[in-house]
């Protein structure tokens, strides 16, 4: 089985550096300080366009918790459609309940919107309540892959 090595990414240096070095996929993000936030609409084109490996573009409209409310789920919508038309080749987004469960409404939807997309839970995996549970729902839903700070 061939492992793949996956980096972090905020700039399109960055990700021509990642490229260089042997990485087979990016995640790219923006305001790392913050716990890594969705880029601009800019940078995904301009990395899509640098970029011969995977970028994966993370969706997260806000530092804090995973809870967000309608108007910010809209936001993460929007989002998800404009990193897809800049290029990005798969999605990494996390959602949560009040009560630390996936929202897996909400996060079916945005998986569905993907369409062939991959799509990877994001750090929302480890603020969950059970993660084995969420795991065990990620799976069901479709999720690729988790991004996991180790739990």
């Amino acid at each position: 089985m061939k492992h793949q090595l996956e980096v972090g990414a905020r700039t399109v240096e960055d990700v021509l550096a990642a490229e260089r070095g042997g990485a087979d996929r990016v995640e790219l993000y923006a305001s790392p300080l913050e716990g890594a936030l969705t880029p601009s609409a800019g940078l995904i084109k301009s990395a899509a366009e640098a970029a011969r490996i995977k970028l994966f573009v993370m969706i997260r409209p806000r530092a804090g918790d995973f809870l967000y409310t309608q108007r910010e789920y809209e936001t993460i919508q929007r989002d998800v459609d404009i990193a897809l038309q800049m290029g990005a080749d798969g999605i990494m987004c996390g959602i949560l309940n009040a009560d630390g469960d996936l929202d897996t409404t909400r996060m079916e939807s945005l998986i569905a919107q993907c369409g062939n997309t991959p799509f990877a839970l994001h750090r929302a995996f480890d603020f969950s309540r059970d993660p084995l549970e969420t795991l065990e729902q990620a799976i069901d839903l479709g999720c690729n892959s988790v991004l996991t700070m180790g739990q």
